[in-house]
């Protein structure tokens, strides 16, 4: 084997292990779990389906939005992670069924945006009764709302986008298990706060 014909083999090679050791990913499951984060929202899980089934489709009709998302993502999936969890947190879009904050939101503000998710996803909810000292940390304030929710048997949850900031989710206590369930084949992580 000579030397070009060595070189030529090695970087085969690393091509082959690279792509090995990228797990493939199954986006298809992205319309399950706009099901649940939408409480089943027709109009947004359809707009999902666009997303996951004709990509294209939904390029065209969301091609700024995806631009700006590209210039921020390294791979596919981080693109695709990037998509879901911006369009249905509602940031700039008129999907608003969770939040987009800041690390360091304020404690009213994070209600304000939870309250909006709340009207979209007709949950009989009420965040009235939380308390919030307005010096809490975020964490902190998450904390307290996701406990608050916990004993209506709801779930707080950020979908993991690995930035500092949050995607918040309000889910119905029981749904967790099944959005944990497709973490092996989408690579999205939600974490809950209680």
């Amino acid at each position: 084997m000579g030397l070009l014909s060595f070189l030529s083999y090695k970087k085969q090679r690393v091509i082959f292990v690279e792509k090995s050791l990228k797990p493939e990913r199954d986006y298809n499951c992205l319309i399950d779990m706009a099901k649940i984060i939408t409480n089943n929202n027709q109009k947004a899980v359809a707009e999902i389906e666009k997303l996951v089934l004709d990509y294209d489709s939904f390029y065209d009709k969301y091609k700024n939005y995806c631009d700006d998302i590209l210039d921020c993502a390294d791979d596919e999936s981080e693109h695709m992670l990037l998509i879901f969890a911006y369009f249905l947190a509602g940031y700039d879009t008129d999907y608003k069924f969770g939040a987009y904050i800041d690390w360091k939101e304020e404690p009213k503000e994070i209600l304000l945006h939870l309250k909006k998710a709340i009207k979209n996803l007709a949950y009989r909810l009420s965040l009235n009764k939380i308390k919030l000292d307005g010096n809490l940390r975020t964490p902190d304030a998450l904390k307290v709302i996701s406990d608050y929710l916990f004993k209506k048997n709801y779930q707080l949850v950020t979908l993991d986008t690995d930035s500092d900031c949050y995607h918040l989710f309000l889910i119905k206590a029981e749904d967790f298990a099944i959005l944990e369930s497709f973490e092996p084949k989408t690579g999205f992580r939600f974490i809950k706060f209680s």
